[in-house]
């Protein structure tokens, strides 16, 4: 299983990196932190992993980027870090369903969905981080419900250690964390006998590796920037009301990922209590499609776009790893002879109603653009979702790897900056600010015979250069770059 999905995402990912020239922001910017760490200075710097985003897609990306500079530098290696979570995730599910007792027939189509998904396929092809998102939130979802089902410490322990991974890979999935600690608490005051003290163990149990692991990062932000809370500044950026149809949008993106959603969700959480495994994965849904609704300011900092694919994509991943959990728990309980899931087997009626109307919808709204950002078949050609162009920045990166070649140095303003410093492989000659707006120290710094590469903002840089002046000398897309040469030069340049 791992071979099939890792080999399919390798295809996709090069056609669409390599023959479209296509990226995704996010995990280039993760593999690009992950080159500076490795690459930039004589050893190894984590300082340089970047306190913007969450680390663990940089930290993941490390090992490659250390061991393939080469294929870093073409962004080839996005594909790799998503081919092996990808791949990890089918391993999940179909580790779930021998331990459901599922044959082949059941298990198999299950599995295919991980990595044939438009939205997962998507992600994993430009190493997006969502890809371990999916990878740490199907774990968890797993853990989860093997729990519930078998009240195993080993099974409690899996999901601490992946709901740590999803935390650090996606700040909003400390929501998640929450619900399993209510599944789990609830679990256990259930069960009679000394339940204030079965409740309290577990739950310190389960939460002290999150609360370690996140420890660790937010006082690296207060070692090294600062400020314990600066990696979540990003977080709030977002500033005025949700926009129009935004309710609209985290309700029926759930149903464009997998229109049984709500079904299989109503399907494990019926009757109340004692809850079984299924329930714990469906909470976990519930509170991945509730949160937005109650909060929508965490989300609304990723972006928007259509249908708010952009803002809603921690949510997308959530509901596709655990409708794929719950779809498990469901064919257990009718195809298999498990004696802890004989009590699910009852009336069927409300939940194939509300499958069907969960299909309805989707009928509804398809007119009126409903629909999923890239079909399967397109996917498959390279042409994935949630990608952008890159071709300028490859062009302007071949430029800036002559001039660091002779020994110049580059300063790049504005975003995304990164990804030209990566594709040149040149990181240790060049500044990169992330935005636009000029920065004393770096054009204090700047000589000439140096470059700076710009998308605005050459009036305001001129005026903090010093002994020296700019000069057009080229033009890519949005990027134009500016040749220093001595203000003595230039004077007699001008001269007649």
């Amino acid at each position: 299983m791992f071979l099939v999905a890792a080999g399919l995402v390798l295809y996709v990912g090069l056609r669409a990196t390599v023959a479209h020239q296509l990226v995704n922001w996010d995990g280039l910017s993760a593999l690009a932190h992950a080159y500076d760490v490795a690459h930039k200075q004589p050893s190894f710097d984590l300082a340089l992993i970047g306190f913007v985003e969450p680390p663990a897609p940089t930290l993941a990306y490390l090992p490659l980027a250390w061991l393939l500079p080469g294929l870093a530098q073409t962004g080839v290696t996005a594909a790799v870090f998503g081919a092996i979570f990808l791949g990890l995730s089918a391993v999940l599910v179909n580790t779930l369903g021998v331990r459901c007792g599922l044959q082949w027939w059941l298990r198999y189509p299950l599995v295919a969905a991980v990595f044939l998904h438009p939205v997962s396929l998507s992600y994993a092809a430009l190493g997006s981080p969502l890809t371990l998102l999916l990878f740490s939130v199907l774990g968890m979802a797993k853990s989860l419900a093997a729990w519930g089902e078998h009240r195993h410490l080993r099974d409690l322990i899996g999901c601490s250690l992946y709901a740590a991974l999803a935390v650090l890979t996606r700040y909003e999935a400390v929501f998640l964390v929450a619900a399993a600690a209510l599944y789990i608490a609830v679990g256990c005051a259930m069960i009679p006998h000394d339940r204030y003290t079965r409740v309290e163990g577990t739950l310190i149990t389960f939460l002290l590796p999150i609360a370690y692991f996140g420890g660790l990062w937010i006082g690296a932000n207060w070692i090294i920037m600062g400020d314990p809370w600066h990696s979540l500044a990003a977080v709030f950026s977002f500033v005025g009301q949700p926009p129009e149809y935004w309710s609209t949008a985290v309700v029926l993106v759930p149903l464009l990922v997998c229109p049984i959603c709500y079904a299989l969700a109503y399907h494990e959480l019926r009757p109340f209590g004692p809850w079984r495994g299924g329930a714990g994965a469906a909470i976990l849904m519930a509170a991945a499609v509730a949160m937005p609704l109650v909060w929508p300011r965490p989300y609304l900092s990723h972006g928007n776009g259509p249908l708010y694919w952009s803002a809603l994509a921690g949510l997308s991943t959530t509901v596709l790893a655990t409708s794929l959990v719950l779809a498990m728990m469901v064919a257990a309980g009718y195809f298999t002879s498990s004696p802890s899931r004989s009590r699910v087997r009852g009336p069927v009626a409300g939940t194939v109603l509300l499958g069907v109307a969960g299909v309805v919808v989707l009928a509804m709204m398809r007119p009126i653009g409903g629909v999923l950002p890239a079909k399967t078949a397109d996917v498959l050609r390279g042409y994935v979702a949630f990608a952008q162009s890159a071709k300028a920045e490859q062009q302007v990166a071949h430029l800036v790897a002559s001039e660091t070649a002779r020994g110049a140095h580059v300063a790049i303003a504005g975003w995304p900056g990164f990804a030209i410093a990566l594709y040149s492989g040149s990181t240790s000659a060049i500044s990169v600010l992330p935005d636009v707006k000029p920065d004393r120290t770096v054009a204090e710094r700047l000589q000439p015979g140096d470059l700076l590469v710009l998308l605005e903002g050459e009036d305001q840089w001129q005026r903090l250069l010093h002994g020296c002046s700019a000069e057009p000398a080229w033009a890519i897309g949005p990027w134009y770059g500016l040749k220093l040469v001595s203000s003595r030069q230039r004077t007699a340049t001008s001269a007649p």
